[in-house]
């Protein structure tokens, strides 16, 4: 006989659920296992609370489809950066991204001082990779300045993101529309990823950013690298699957109230569809991507996250 209770609230497989983002499970370049025997399992589709316009809507479009030719690499300077760029504060955003909050020393004639983020690098590897910094540039990636190379560290420069996506989770200002933004955004980065032939990999709710005006960029691009072009965007989509279920469960994933909350929109679905896509095509016309979405309706949710994001601030 079925309870009251699981009348009451979205039935889903939690041992499949965890294989979206515990650690402990394989990647897909150690098991032959497919990603799909991790899947979620089918829920029930209901009416969006949240219909779209289709005139002002993001359809699949408006993602990222032409190539962009690779920008001009960055200046390497050998010197320390701290005789350009003055410390302000360190910041850890999201599980272990840090950061250090700079600001110009000697800024142009009549203008402020920008500020920046500098991370530092002591893998010799990102010596001979540091042209990737440069190469990818595309208004949802984080962009990088300048380069240093100094006491065998490679220090670089990038643009000032607040918060990361980790200090927005499982928060009830995240409505089914603020995750299509994020969605949308972050697949014009990938397909971007995918047209270059290139792979980032290492995909999470800590290394993609989010700004002051609600765009989403993706970072760590270190992290890149070149696949077979059948193979590229493959991974990227199926990792945007945990990121999902990261960002609307948090660490409540074993909370079925959690999920009752979304069982009337396409979030779930989505994470379904994107867990065995094959690339960003396979989910761009998905119904998630058709509400009337826009990166200035997580400028709300983005100052939340940059509030919470302080707890990681500290003196240099």
């Amino acid at each position: 006989m079925v309870s009251e209770l699981d009348k009451r609230h979205t039935q889903l497989d939690f041992m499949k659920l965890r294989g979206f983002w515990d650690p402990r499970v394989p990647s897909e370049s150690t098991t032959s296992q497919s990603i799909t025997d991790r899947a979620l399992p089918k829920t029930r589709k209901t009416q969006v609370p949240e219909t779209a316009d289709p005139k002002a809507s993001h359809k699949s479009s408006d993602l990222v489809k032409s190539f962009q030719p690779p920008a001009a690499p960055l200046l390497v300077k050998q010197g320390s950066p701290w005789d350009y760029y003055e410390k302000m504060y360190q910041l850890r955003l999201g599980l272990d991204h840090r950061i250090i909050v700079v600001e110009e020393r000697y800024p142009p004639a009549e203008e402020l001082a920008n500020v920046y983020s500098i991370r530092r690098f002591s893998d010799p590897d990102i010596i001979s990779r540091q042209h990737l910094f440069g190469d990818i540039r595309h208004p949802n990636f984080v962009s990088a300045k300048q380069i240093f190379l100094h006491d065998s560290q490679c220090y670089v420069v990038f643009e000032h993101m607040p918060c990361s996506l980790h200090e927005v989770r499982d928060n009830e200002l995240l409505t089914e529309l603020r995750l299509a933004s994020i969605v949308g955004q972050i697949l014009n980065g990938l397909s971007y990823l995918a047209q270059r032939g290139l792979q980032h990999g290492s995909l999470s709710c800590s290394n993609i950013f989010l700004g002051y005006d609600g765009i989403v960029k993706i970072g760590e691009q270190e992290h890149c690298h070149q696949v077979p072009s059948r193979q590229a965007g493959r991974k990227d989509v199926r990792d945007l699957a945990a990121i999902v279920i990261d960002l609307i469960s948090g660490d409540k994933k074993d909370d079925l109230f959690t999920f009752d909350r979304w069982s009337a929109s396409h979030a779930i679905e989505f994470a379904e569809q994107s867990a065995s896509a094959e690339s960003t095509e396979d989910v761009s016309q998905h119904p998630l991507l058709q509400l009337a979405w826009e990166k200035v309706s997580l400028k709300g949710l983005a100052n939340f996250g940059i509030a919470k994001a302080r707890r990681g601030c500290g003196r240099v």
